[in-house]
């Protein structure tokens, strides 16, 4: 029987090659498929669904307060400087405008912020709402915000995104059973 064995380190008579002080691992070409472990195949998990569309609702929201502040600035100049009750009648329905704009900004900035947290689904659902049926409160100018209303809308809708907002809430229902389960 032999009386060492071949992986034996004290046994081992092969000459050590010492690498150069110097030595680096060489560098890979980023099309490399050996470090596919960083990529993820164009899945985007519901996080990163909701970032978009939030700080989009949050721009256009901010974009409006301060347009909003315009039209009731201007109505109030119009009232002032007019003389008659035509031009005071005229500043009063603008200055109404300018407040509905200026409330519906304020929404679209807070769903945006809680769309960017993933939380209070029905505020973020309820603003991407208001924000595809802006028409009302800001007339032509909608034409701009009504797609990311609807952006919105398609983000919130997305079932990944749902259960996202309800696992933050705390509020996670159970999966139902689907058939493949049993078999």
């Amino acid at each position: 029987m032999n009386e060492y064995r071949d992986d034996d380190p004290e046994r081992d008579d092969r000459p050590r090659r010492r690498m150069p002080d110097d030595w680096q691992p060489r560098r890979r070409d980023y099309d490399d498929p050996r470090d596919d472990f960083d990529e993820n195949y164009g899945y985007v998990g519901a996080r990163e669904k909701v970032l978009a569309p939030g700080l989009a609702l949050i721009i256009l929201g901010w974009i409006g307060v301060f347009f909003s502040v315009l039209v009731i600035g201007g109505s109030i100049w119009v009232a002032v400087s007019a003389p008659g009750p035509d031009p005071i009648i005229v500043a009063i329905i603008y200055g109404v405008i300018g407040l509905l704009m200026f409330a519906s900004s304020i929404f679209f900035v807070l769903a945006g912020n809680r769309m960017r947290q993933c939380r209070n689904w029905g505020l973020c659902l309820a603003g991407a709402i208001v924000a595809l049926s802006s028409i009302i409160f800001l007339g032509l100018c909608s034409v701009v915000v009504m797609p990311f209303g609807i952006w919105a809308l398609v983000v919130l809708l997305n079932a990944d995104v749902k259960r996202e907002f309800e696992r933050v809430a705390g509020t996670v229902r159970p999966r139902r059973p689907s058939s493949d389960d049993w078999e």
